[in-house]
């Protein structure tokens, strides 16, 4: 053994990307490379996965079978997808802790299940009624980072939350979306390559800010889980910079190119700033989740206009090292202002939707660019609940505004 090769990287990149969703491309490369098939890449912050760990939580039911008649090595995530009930059953009944361990990219094993549809659906029912019947949690709660996720946050820019918003709370959230999308407040800014013609070929929807047109989203700032989470990254007091959603339909919702967002921003410690990214939908790979850079809020990027845009600027950092950040709807991504990142384009069938809000570190306001005419502090001596940015009492009020929306 001591004398083989390690295989090419660029190779396990290509074979666990295309495990994903190509099962042709597999069936090349692992007839390429046999060795493979047990192959694992890191995406970023120690985020491994291989071609089976891709295929499970895809849902990728034939891929993953194909793989496993190849040699791959079973797991725990892999049997849920394929509906294995004795598998996951005699796992959990051993180590009952495994039912919250999350897989790839933070997904949990639930989600696994569930992606594995009606051949699955025994598996997800189990899981369901071990998560209700309130099973010792090893983890620390979502609101509360480890020194771990913190660790990981300041070394390359970005930690995950796979189950920060709750169900409830999601279809709340596609609820208001429906209606700011019927009214007709969402613009398509993707243009035809020239910065200037709105596309008719590709709709990439955008409504920058939001607080002003929901009091559902203007409330979501003030929900305690979200102060409690920045403040731990960039620390108190927390100021609201920003808010917007991007919305990409189904089978033509174009990306959003590469870009750093302290190029607009232009803060002198970009780990001061962060974005905080919520799937509304499931994000994955197969519909243009987001894409990060690990680490590169170390770096400042050259910035020109994009021409797939009417607005934006874009950079060219490298793409080969590029971490497609894949989060269960209501997963949460945090990535430092400094961190280039993109999403790509969704060509499924059905609509993706990712909400950002933004916050610095008080102490910047004065050097922050763009954002909000009047900023409002969640955290601090200055926070007043939003009445003196808003004229009214905001905070407390996102239980309340959850509740109408699914009235």
């Amino acid at each position: 053994m001591a004398d083989e090769l390690a295989l090419d990287p660029g190779l396990v990149m290509e074979f666990v990307g295309n495990a994903h969703g190509d099962l042709d491309c597999v069936k090349q490369l692992l007839a390429q490379e046999p060795a493979l098939v047990n192959a694992a890449w890191d995406w970023g912050g120690g985020d491994w996965e291989t071609g089976l760990g891709a295929a499970s939580h895809m849902g990728r039911r034939d891929i993953a079978l194909f793989l496993l008649g190849q040699g791959a090595r079973i797991d725990l995530f892999a049997a849920a997808m394929l509906g294995r009930l004795e598998i996951v059953s005699a796992t959990l009944d051993a180590f009952p802790e495994a039912l919250h361990t999350s897989g790839p990219h933070g997904i949990p094993l639930l989600a696994h299940a569930q992606a594995g549809g009606d051949e699955a659906a025994a598996v997800v029912e189990f899981l369901k009624a071990l998560v209700g019947a309130g099973l010792p949690r090893p983890k620390e709660s979502p609101m509360r980072f480890t020194a771990e996720q913190i660790g990981q946050f300041r070394e390359v820019g970005y930690v995950a939350v796979p189950e920060f918003w709750n169900a409830d709370e999601v279809a709340a959230m596609r609820a208001e979306l429906d209606r700011l999308k019927a009214d007709g407040f969402l613009r398509n800014v993707a243009t035809d390559g020239d910065g200037k013609t709105t596309s008719r070929e590709k709709e990439n929807l955008q409504l920058c800010p939001m607080y002003d047109k929901s009091d559902f989203f203007r409330a979501m700032p003030f929900a305690p889980k979200v102060a409690e989470a920045v403040s731990q990254l960039i620390g108190d007091p927390v100021m609201l910079h920003l808010d917007q959603v991007f919305l990409k339909p189904a089978r033509h919702g174009a990306g959003t190119n590469w870009h750093q967002d302290n190029a607009y921003f232009r803060i002198a410690d970009p780990l001061k700033g962060t974005a905080m990214w919520t799937a509304v939908h499931d994000a994955n790979v197969a519909n243009g989740t987001l894409h990060v850079i690990p680490g590169s809020f170390r770096e400042s990027y050259e910035h020109r206009r994009d021409g797939d845009s009417d607005h934006h600027i874009r950079c060219y950092p490298p793409e080969e090292q590029a971490a497609p950040i894949e989060l269960p709807a209501g997963g949460v991504v945090f990535f430092a202002y400094g961190v280039a990142h993109c999403t790509r384009a969704n060509l499924t069938d059905h609509e993706r939707a990712g909400v950002a809000l933004h916050f610095i570190n008080g102490a910047v306001d004065q050097e922050a660019q763009g954002g909000f005419p009047r900023r409002p502090y969640l955290t601090g001596d200055q926070a007043t609940g939003g009445r003196q940015e808003y004229g009214v009492e905001v905070a407390g009020t996102w239980d309340q505004e959850v509740a109408r929306l699914l009235a």
